[in-house]
């Protein structure tokens, strides 16, 4: 095994040392999926010098990676996706680490994971597949487009901001509805002046992508 899965076994070591050590089985799972994870960059540099896998599952098909882990380890973890980051990542049901391409994934908040399940039709424009996304709600979809807003991308912008927006409110937005898409049109629809803050949330993602 080369460096990949060394240098990913101290990491693991280390995090399990800063939180008190490994429980009972811990240890010998993440042995097990790291070695997995390590393989796949092994055979990707087998040929080449530079590890082609990093540019694919960290650049848009890190949902396909997640399921990629589920499907490898069954029953052992679930898929989620990160709130604040628009990734994916397999999450360990013993350990409750999660993971992507880069081995162990941990730039989270608490509450950040979303279940895979939560996304519904939003998936769509994750499987890069052909399919599109397309809103259902004819007011908000019009609302995008006096904006010049990408539905898609508005919806996922303030979801990740829902908690700030809704503020006291939170858990009337994101727990009585199951959907993300529900959640945030529904916050949206309330008011005027959620409309306004979706507003403003929204043109904030947009900044971020232009620095």
């Amino acid at each position: 095994m080369n460096n990949w899965y060394s240098d990913a076994l101290k990491y693991a070591n280390r995090l399990a040392t800063n939180s008190g050590g490994w429980k009972e089985g811990e240890q010998e799972e993440v042995e097990k999926v790291l070695s997995f994870i390590g393989g796949m960059h092994n055979k990707a540099t087998e040929d080449f010098e530079e590890d082609s896998l990093y540019n694919v599952f960290e650049n848009g098909y890190c949902y396909y990676f997640a399921q990629i882990l589920n499907l490898a380890f069954p029953k052992m973890g679930e898929v989620f996706w990160i709130r604040n980051r628009g990734h994916f990542v397999w999450k360990s049901n013993l350990s409750n680490i999660c993971y992507d391409i880069s081995g162990i994934y941990i730039d989270y908040e608490n509450g950040d994971l979303i279940e895979v399940e939560r996304i519904g039709a939003l998936l769509k424009d994750f499987k890069h597949n052909g399919e599109e996304y397309r809103c259902y709600n004819p007011r908000f979809k019009d609302w995008c487009d006096k904006y010049h807003f990408i539905p898609i991308f508005a919806i996922t912008s303030i979801y990740k901001s829902l908690p700030e927006l809704s503020g006291k409110k939170y858990s009337a937005w994101d727990e009585l509805y199951y959907y993300v898409e529900d959640a945030v049109i529904k916050f949206w629809e309330d008011s005027n002046a959620n409309k306004k803050a979706c507003l403003h949330a929204v043109e904030a993602e947009l900044r971020k992508d232009k620095f």
